[in-house]
C-alpha cells in the first residue's frame, strides 16, 4: 500500500464524525448490473451444494479460486476446493486429509505461495499445489479475530467482556489492537476504537416472583436496526478497514488504519437515505421478539417480555446506510445496502486508497452472497429455492448508453 497521507486515527474520527465532517462524495448514480457467467461444480455431492459455513477467495492475479465449506453441526467434517477461474477443478480435499480434528475454518485468505485458514485458536498456511501444511501460528491469548501480519505481529480486536465480566454494563467501544514482539514478549498497542453501541447485547430480566433471587437472569437481545462500526482486517496490507455506517443519514465514512496506528486514507460516501417509519420498526420488533417469553424466561408473560426487550432495542430514524462490507482482490471496498430495486440488492464499490475516484453502483440478486471481485467478475454463493448453495461467477455489465 502507498498511503496518500498518514494522519492520526483520532484526528480522522473527529473529522468524519463531526456534522458534515469530511468531504462526502456522492456515490455513482449510473447503475451496473450482473448476469450469470458460470457455476463451479462441486464433486462428490449429489446436490452440488455448499454448507452454511463457506468462504471463497480469488488470488490477485486471477489464477485460483478457493472455497472452504462446511456445516457447524458437523464442525470437524468440512471440504476444500481449488479451481481455475474457468471452472477447472485443480484440487479437492477435506478435513481428514489436511486438518484432522480442526473445526470448520472461520476465515480464508490467499498469499503468493499458499493460502491461510483461520481456525478457533490458530492460523495454518497450506501450499496451493497439494494443501500441504506449511506453517501454523497461534495468536496471543486475550484478543479476538486476530490476523497474522505479513511483516510479523498480529492485528485484531480486544475482547468484549461478557455480561458478568462487564458488571452488566453494555459496551460502547471495542479496541483495535496491534500486537508485536518486543524483547521476546508480546506488546499490545491500542491503535483505535470501534463504535459498538448499537450491537446486540444482553438485558437483565425481572426476577421470577415464585423463586428466590439466587442469580441474575439475562438474555441476549439482537438489534434489528444495528448500525455499529464494521471492520475487516487485511493481513496483506497490515491494515484494518473500518466503515462508520451512519455518521449522517445515508452516509458511510470509511477509513483504512495501518498497524502502527496511522490512517492511510479515508473518505465519506453518500449512499441512499432510507427513513425508518415508526410503524415499520414496531412491526419488525414484534415479529423478532414474538417468541421471547419461551426462551429461558417462561415466568414472563408475552407483554412483559416484549416490554423488557423493547426498552433495550435501538430504533433510529433511518435505516443503516450499510449492512455488510467486503474487501476484494480488485482492491475495492464493496458495501451492501438495504435498498432493493426490482428484486435486486444495491451494492456500491469504492476503490481503496483513493479519496476521489468514482464509485460504482451495482444491482445484484437478493439470493447472492458476495465473496470476492476481480476484473469483470463477481464471485460468491447463490441460494436456490430449496436452500442449496452453489459457487457462481457473475459478469459485471456497465450501464447502457
Amino acid at each position: 500500500m502507498q498511503p496518500q497521507a498518514l494522519v492520526g486515527w483520532a484526528t480522522v474520527l473527529m473529522t468524519l464524525l463531526a456534522p458534515g465532517g469530511g468531504t462526502a462524495k456522492q456515490a455513482g448514480s449510473a447503475t451496473w448490473t450482473v448476469r450469470h457467467a458460470h457455476t463451479l461444480g462441486i464433486p462428490g455431492s449429489d446436490d452440488a451444494g455448499l454448507g452454511p459455513m463457506a468462504r471463497l477467495r480469488i488470488d490477485a492475479n486471477g489464477s485460483r479460486i478457493i472455497v472452504a465449506t462446511g456445516d457447524p453441526q458437523r464442525r470437524l467434517d468440512w471440504r476444500l476446493f481449488i479451481w481455475t477461474p474457468d471452472g477447472t477443478l485443480h484440487l479437492a480435499t477435506d478435513s481428514r486429509e489436511i486438518a484432522e480434528g480442526l473445526p470448520v475454518p472461520s476465515g480464508l485468505s490467499l498469499g503468493i505461495d499458499g493460502f491461510r485458514l483461520r481456525y478457533a485458536d490458530r492460523h495454518v498456511w497450506y501450499a496451493y499445489a497439494d494443501a500441504r501444511e506449511l506453517q501454523t501460528v497461534f495468536p496471543p491469548a486475550g484478543f479476538e479475530r486476530f490476523i497474522p501480519l505479513a511483516e510479523g505481529g498480529f492485528l485484531g480486536f480486544g475482547r468484549v467482556p461478557g455480561w458478568f465480566d462487564g458488571g452488566g454494563v453494555t459496551p460502547v467501544k471495542r479496541a483495535i489492537v496491534h500486537v508485536r514482539a518486543v524483547d521476546h514478549a508480546w506488546k499490545a498497542d491500542t491503535i483505535g476504537f470501534l463504535d459498538i453501541r448499537h450491537q446486540g447485547w444482553y438485558v437483565e430480566l425481572p426476577p421470577d416472583p415464585g423463586q428466590p433471587r439466587v442469580r441474575l437472569e439475562v438474555t441476549s437481545v439482537p438489534q434489528p436496526f444495528a448500525d455499529h462500526d464494521l471492520a475487516v482486517i487485511d493481513s496483506e496490507t497490515n491494515s484494518v478497514v473500518v466503515v462508520r455506517r451512519n455518521p449522517e443519514p445515508g452516509t458511510a465514512a470509511l477509513a483504512e488504519l495501518l498497524a502502527p496506528g496511522d490512517t492511510a486514507w479515508h473518505r465519506r460516501v453518500v449512499l441512499e437515505v432510507m427513513p425508518l417509519a415508526p410503524e415499520r420498526a414496531e412491526e419488525i420488533i414484534e415479529a423478532r421478539f414474538a417468541t421471547m417469553a419461551s426462551h429461558g424466561s417462561s415466568w414472563l408473560t408475552r407483554p412483559e417480555a416484549r416490554s423488557v426487550v423493547r426498552d433495550a432495542v435501538y430504533v433510529p430514524s433511518y435505516w443503516p446506510a450499510v449492512s455488510r462490507m467486503v474487501l476484494t482482490a480488485s482492491r475495492e471496498v464493496w458495501l451492501k445496502t438495504l435498498r432493493q430495486e426490482d428484486g435486486m440488492v444495491v451494492w456500491h464499490s469504492i476503490p481503496r486508497g483513493d479519496e476521489d475516484a468514482p464509485t460504482r453502483r451495482v444491482l445484484m440478486p437478493v439470493t447472492f452472497q458476495l465473496q470476492d471481485v476481480l476484473g469483470d467478475y463477481v464471485w460468491g454463493f447463490s441460494a436456490s429455492d430449496d436452500g442449496t448453495r452453489t459457487a457462481v461467477a457473475l459478469l459485471l455489465a456497465p450501464p447502457s448508453g
